[in-house]
């Protein structure tokens, strides 16, 4: 069974492994989201992790992890944007399942999840999601969940300590009314 907590700086050392074996690749196993052939590097470092969690407060953004008997197995970061295209949004990040668990329903669960926390606690109308624009694959997850493209393109943060693309890259902007 999956349950859903909010994430602790005690839980950061396995919260890291999740995010970087989704985003990067973990040894003997394939994930569909990964993106070491695009992106060079890890995702995230502890002691930025734990910054996040530190930071965390419950009016403008929240992490939450998925786990499966008490170990980690995805994450999902939250965070409160009062006015984005003249509505209040949510945007969602760091959004990562473990290769090992992927397509068992972690990932609909905790974005599930996460929307409805912003919906509830902020009054949010919009979600928003960042996504690289090579990703035609993981664009149809999010479109099935009701993401659509905006059209709107955002570069690819150069120096942000989430690894180095080794070809050109940019973000999609989705957004789903809610």
């Amino acid at each position: 069974e999956i349950t859903i907590a909010k994430a602790t700086v005690d839980r950061a050392d396995d919260m890291v492994k999740v995010i970087n074996w989704a985003y990067r690749g973990k040894d003997g196993v394939e994930g569909w989201t990964g993106e070491k052939d695009y992106i060079s590097g890890i995702r995230i470092e502890v002691n930025d992790l734990k910054k996040m969690i530190e930071n965390q407060d419950e009016a403008k953004k929240v992490i939450f992890i998925a786990l499966m008997d008490e170990s980690v197995v995805g994450t999902v970061k939250v965070e409160r944007f009062p006015n984005f295209e003249g509505q209040r949004c949510a945007e969602f990040g760091l959004f990562s399942v473990d290769p090992s668990h992927q397509s068992h329903g972690i990932g609909r669960k905790l974005l599930d999840h996460a929307e409805a926390f912003a919906q509830a606690a902020w009054g949010v109308t919009l979600g928003v999601i960042w996504l690289l624009d090579n990703r035609d694959d993981l664009y149809q997850w999010y479109s099935r969940r009701g993401y659509q493209k905006t059209g709107r393109k955002e570069p690819f943060p150069a120096g942000a300590h989430c690894g180095a693309p080794k070809i050109p890259l940019q973000f999609d902007v989705l957004h789903r009314q809610f």
